[in-house]
């Protein structure tokens, strides 16, 4: 139906939206108190080991990295990535290194790095 390929197209994207996702993103952070800093995003990347199959013939994927920044406890970390997994944009955590706030006993600052996917 129109409303699965939506989604589908959603899910993996025919290009990437770098400021939508990062938007998203951080709306996602925002309903737990988050607020994302220091953003980066690499150039997308081929990976010709990998290939996504349609009807029509076989595309190559682009993948692209995005990190950033911010303060939370380790609760709202773990909330975020659990909401951050929900959404529909296929996104993988790659890293999380995470030092101790110095102004805060309970904060946390947190350095992530995603990896998200789209269809060339």
């Amino acid at each position: 139906t129109k409303d699965n390929m939506t989604r589908l197209e959603h899910i993996l994207p025919t290009n990437l939206n770098t400021v939508k996702l990062v938007a998203d993103i951080n709306s996602v952070a925002g309903r737990h108190g988050i607020t994302i800093r220091n953003v980066g995003v690499t150039e997308p990347l081929a990976d010709n080991a990998q290939e996504v199959a349609t009807t029509e013939h076989i595309k190559k994927y682009q993948t692209t990295i995005i990190h950033f920044l911010f303060d939370a406890s380790y609760p709202n970390l773990k909330s975020f990535l659990v909401d951050l997994e929900k959404s529909l944009q296929l996104i993988d955590v790659q890293s999380i290194r995470l030092t101790h706030a110095s102004d805060s006993s309970d904060l946390f600052s947190y350095e992530v790095t995603i990896q998200t996917y789209w269809v060339k």
